[in-house]
């Protein structure tokens, strides 16, 4: 089991952002990605520790996703990828 996907880090910062979302809200907030590499890639985050998912007894069963504390702990990283992204978008486009 690998914990490296383009996927990965999106989902990441999507959840560390958020805080939680139920499978189709996480789905619809990441453009691009297909329900199938979604649940394969929180299955994954899940096996290794960085996403706990819930099962909620409602009707339909709802499923809600969000880090755990040591998935929290990349928060740092997060944050310093997205201090990056905003200083290279000035750059790149001038803002």
């Amino acid at each position: 089991m690998c914990c490296y996907g383009k996927w990965k880090t999106v989902i990441i910062a999507a959840l560390y952002n958020a805080g939680k979302f139920r499978f189709m809200e996480l789905a619809r907030h990441i453009e691009g990605i297909s329900p199938k590499m979604l649940s394969q890639e929180l299955k994954d985050l899940e096996a290794n520790n960085l996403v706990k998912r819930k099962v909620l007894d409602t009707m339909p069963i709802t499923v809600e996703y969000e880090l755990t504390s040591y998935g929290k702990s990349l928060g740092i990283v997060v944050d310093a990828m997205s201090e990056w992204g905003m200083k290279y978008r000035k750059k790149v486009v001038g803002d």
